[in-house]
């Protein structure tokens, strides 16, 4: 009985801990952004993020994202059911092929392209 007294304590220090540092790691990215939680995060303190989350959690950034959605609208142009998922669409996979990844299509973005695919 002590024995799974002191592992629910553990369990239970441990879900704490680990959501604590979350909820301070995503504070601490809008305080360096200066941008409201719910500019990443659909509601404020949920796990589930927006185009411009997904854009910041793969590039540690959010230059370019307005040039993107400019051009594409939204990740759902590329991306099937969500933002930065693996199963593209048709446009996703034509552009999979020039840019290679995120970091390529930001790059493609800075050259200054005019079209989704020119």
């Amino acid at each position: 009985m002590k024995r799974l007294a002191i592992l629910g304590a553990v369990a239970l220090a441990t879900t704490v801990g680990l959501t604590g540092s979350g909820i301070l790691a995503t504070e601490s990215i809008g305080t360096k952004e200066k941008v409201e939680c719910t500019v990443c995060h659909e509601k404020a303190g949920g796990k589930k993020l927006t185009d411009k989350g997904k854009y910041y959690e793969t590039l540690r950034t959010f230059e370019g994202y307005d040039k993107l959605t400019e051009k594409f609208g939204n990740c759902l142009y590329c991306h099937k059911r969500k933002p930065g998922s693996k199963k593209l669409t048709k446009e996703g996979k034509q552009l999979a092929e020039v840019v290679r990844n995120m970091e390529g299509l930001f790059e493609w973005l800075q050259e200054g392209h005019t079209g989704p695919l020119d």
